[in-house]
């Protein structure tokens, strides 16, 4: 028989090994964005100064290579600050 406090602490460890798994899963998913993000740095960084083609959401917008290097280093920024705060 198993007393109500061993429950309680089986229950506690239940609840923060899923919330680990969770975090582990986000910090997956972050990494892989920050991937795609430094692949498209270093894409725009080869190109030659023409429009291209940003895809934010399920849409894409034309703008200035300057534009869309911008906006990668910016999201990188935010998704780096993800990491960090969780560990």
């Amino acid at each position: 028989m198993v007393s109500y406090e061993d429950q309680q602490k089986i229950n506690e460890f239940g609840r923060l090994n899923t919330r680990l798994l969770e975090i582990r899963e986000d910090k997956s998913h972050v990494k892989d964005i920050l991937d795609k993000l430094d692949d498209a740095t270093t894409e725009l960084m080869t190109g030659e100064g023409d429009s291209v083609m940003l895809m934010l959401g399920d849409s894409f917008m034309e703008c200035e290579e300057e534009f869309a290097t911008d906006y990668c280093e910016r999201q990188q920024e935010n998704c780096s600050a993800v990491p960090a705060a969780q560990e």
